[in-house]
């Protein structure tokens, strides 16, 4: 019985460890574009730092000096925790996280205590910028805490790098997510030369002490707040477990250090570019009136309305919408009502101010703006399931309107739809694809993109068509009132168009060819339930819409899991019900392979028909229906067999029944081939360009025919 319980409580903490391993659990989109290797500074080089580089999805579309957003994590924290930002930020501009020396996935090493100062971290920034950035590129800073810290030393002229960068005109802007103002105080810094003599063992001591509770423990209310949700308490768990004691003992006990100042008010007040400070009324780590002091000392460095006539006040009344943001207005994060959930909404601590400095021989302005977001918010704002989403359309209106208006995702569709390049991808199969299905598990109706210039399946089009409200203003119960947007990119549609006539639109964004984890599952069924409660449409009994590119695999996935996970279906019954929508599909594959027979009894002819591409269709079908064995489902299985027998009798009819011509002889000689050719080197090419460990052949060749459908 002893040694029972003993390996459960083995296979526990290997559970818990897999939940919190920083490589298991990195966020797909970081996951798949990190690089992990050495990095030289000024002064140190750093073994393995990694650093995730998300290009913009139309990276080739749009001006190539779009500015490059640079993302900085706090201390013991990690790139992951801006996954949720740098995902929506993404659709508009490219993106560059750090994971700092010692956090996430990078190493702590070297270990000497000068390379984990303030200093040496802006360094590291510098030296990944140095990296990434393009010729005339420039660059805006998005941190949060420590990080705005070290960012602030880039963008100020009172610092060595920050006169640097501001020289070459580098540094576009700033935004600052829950940032320290003031200095450490002398007192500070004799305590903080005591905490290099504190044994690592001890500190994780003190913090498995702290940890008591659970997710109701103390060390993790302190970072989310009282009122967080289960799975922001569940995040800030992982951040915790994954946060180094050793990493956080090197650079508290650098701040003791004489030469490795805290930047304070000197260093603020040379911040000469548009700035968004950002505070959650909760934040029991950083004092949230930190921005009322930044604020205070620009405002003393550059003058005030009274004393400066150069200085004027706008007052922001309410985001204006923009295509593809994150959500249309602010005002909608709770609904129609945005004084039912107070709570989840950010107000603005102060009217947006843009001050004039002059110089010499140029005038210079460049907007501040401060957000705090009202309690329960708190230090992890940025990852909070009530708060990244608002967060993002906020930061994503202050890129667009004072930094650079190219960011707007309404200028991008614009642009690439004057210039030609504002279209789906694969615009053929597109087209094949039925617009929308029926009603799936009495919720849902899953459906592909709309495409503004499309003639049918356009906003306008699918309103009066599939809109909750029919042509004369009656509620339609079948009737599609929201429309949630999980693909990654900008749409292709105006989602404006939609909001027009009544249907809101939602951005959930995802990425294709990598399957959804559990966080961004949960996150989904979150918003489901929230949107239930809360949108009027939906409480009417309208249906949610949900699309990805073409409808299918990510659409499928994130149904059949809430189906699974709160509608308490079977897995097999959730599968089917969201296979209805395919069978549509499935049938116009099955009638082309019909009609073409029929030609061939009709001509007595195959002429004009291709024997490559019909012998590469028996090739797929036979690679991706190995399975067929298998296959329990009776449709499935008969729709394998039809597959498989009509394309051996396509080829056999154009082989031995219809005459063939000496062209079409050699004809088949080259198909033949090249079929073999392809079957052959398609699943090595598949394992060497797309690295995964441990491939089998047999894997490599199913995963090889497999449709780009999301």
């Amino acid at each position: 019985m002893v040694g029972l319980i003993s390996l459960i409580q083995r296979l526990r903490l290997f559970r818990q460890g897999r939940d919190h391993d920083v490589h298991t659990t990195d966020p797909g989109l970081l996951a798949r574009h990190s690089k992990i290797g050495p990095l030289t500074t000024r002064h140190f080089t750093y073994p393995a730092i990694r650093l995730a580089y998300i290009p913009h999805s139309k990276v080739a579309k749009l001006p190539a000096d779009l500015p490059l957003l640079v993302f900085v994590h706090g201390l013991g924290g990690s790139a992951a925790q801006f996954a949720p930002l740098a995902t929506s930020l993404s659709s508009a501009a490219s993106c560059l996280l750090i994971d700092l020396p010692g956090c996430g996935r990078s190493t702590r090493a070297p270990r000497d205590p000068a390379a984990y100062t303030l200093s040496a971290f802006a360094d590291i920034v510098s030296a990944a910028i140095d990296q990434f950035r393009l010729d005339g590129q420039k660059v805006v800073l998005i941190g949060h805490s420590l990080g705005c810290s070290i960012n602030v030393q880039l963008a100020s002229q009172t610092t060595t790098l920050g006169r640097d960068l501001t020289a070459k005109h580098i540094t576009a802007g700033m935004i600052a997510i829950c940032p320290r103002a003031e200095a450490i105080s002398e007192k500070q810094r004799k305590q903080l030369q005591r905490i290099k003599y504190i044994p690592t063992i001890l500190f994780d001591a003190f913090r498995a002490w702290d940890r008591r509770g659970g997710l109701n423990s103390a060390s993790i209310t302190r970072f989310v707040g009282k009122g967080a949700d289960i799975e922001t308490r569940k995040l800030q768990q992982r951040y915790n477990a994954q946060s180094q004691s050793a990493t956080v003992l090197t650079f508290l006990g650098s701040l003791g250090r004489d030469d490795a100042p805290w930047p304070g008010e000197s260093v603020w007040k040379g911040v000469n570019v548009p700035l968004f400070l950002i505070a959650a009324e909760s934040d029991t780590a950083v004092d949230p009136k930190s921005i009322d002091h930044i604020l205070n000392w620009l405002m003393q460095a550059h003058g005030d309305s009274t004393a400066d006539s150069k200085y004027t006040a706008t007052t922001q009344q309410s985001m204006p919408a923009a295509a593809g943001d994150v959500e249309m207005e602010i005002g909608r994060i709770a609904g129609e009502s945005a004084q039912d959930e107070p709570a989840l909404l950010p107000h603005d601590h102060e009217d947006m101010k843009t001050i004039s400095i002059e110089h010499e021989t140029t005038h210079h302005a460049h907007a501040i703006k401060t957000t705090l977001f009202p309690a329960p918010a708190s230090h992890g704002v940025m990852y909070a399931t009530n708060t990244v989403r608002p967060l993002a359309s906020l930061v994503q209106n202050f890129l667009a309107s004072h930094i650079d208006s190219r960011l707007s995702p309404a200028w991008q569709l614009n642009h690439m739809s004057t210039s030609g390049k504002w279209d789906v991808k694969n615009l053929k199969k597109w087209e094949k694809v039925p617009p929308i299905s029926g009603i799936i598990a009495g919720h849902f109706r899953a459906m592909k993109t709309m495409r503004e210039v499309d003639d049918e399946h356009c906003p306008t089009e699918f309103v009066k068509k599939y809109g909750c409200f029919d042509e004369r203003g009656e509620f339609r119960a079948d009737g599609v009132g929201i429309v949630i947007d999980i693909s990654h990119e900008t749409p292709v549609y105006d989602p404006k168009g939609l909001e027009r006539e009544g249907v809101h639109y939602h951005k959930f964004p995802t990425v294709s060819k990598l399957p959804p984890g559990p966080d961004e599952v949960a996150a989904f069924i979150a918003l489901i339930n929230r949107l239930k409660q809360d949108d009027k449409n939906i409480k009417q009994g309208a249906k949610i819409g949900v699309h990805c590119h073409y409808g299918f695999n990510r659409t499928g996935f994130f149904l059949i899991c809430f189906m699974i996970e709160q509608l308490g279906w079977p897995v097999q019954d959730a599968v089917q019900e969201f296979k209805v929508f395919q069978i549509l599909a499935d049938g116009s594959h099955a009638l082309s392979k019909l009609i073409l027979l029929w030609t061939f009894y009709r001509n007595r002819s195959a002429e004009g028909v291709s024997f490559l591409t019909q012998a590469l269709y028996l090739v797929v079908f036979v690679v991706r229906y190995n399975d067929i064995a298998y296959t329990f489902s009776t449709y499935l299985l008969v729709l394998k067999i039809f597959h498989l027998l009509s394309s051996a009798l396509i080829i056999f009819l154009m082989l031995r029944v219809l005459a063939r011509t000496r062209e079409r002889e050699l004809a088949w000689k080259l198909a033949l081939w090249s079929t073999l050719a392809c079957l052959l080197t398609a699943p090595f090419t598949l394992m060497i360009f797309n690295y995964k460990d441990e491939w089998t052949f047999a894997e490599a060749s199913t995963t090889s025919s497999q449709d780009d459908c999301d």
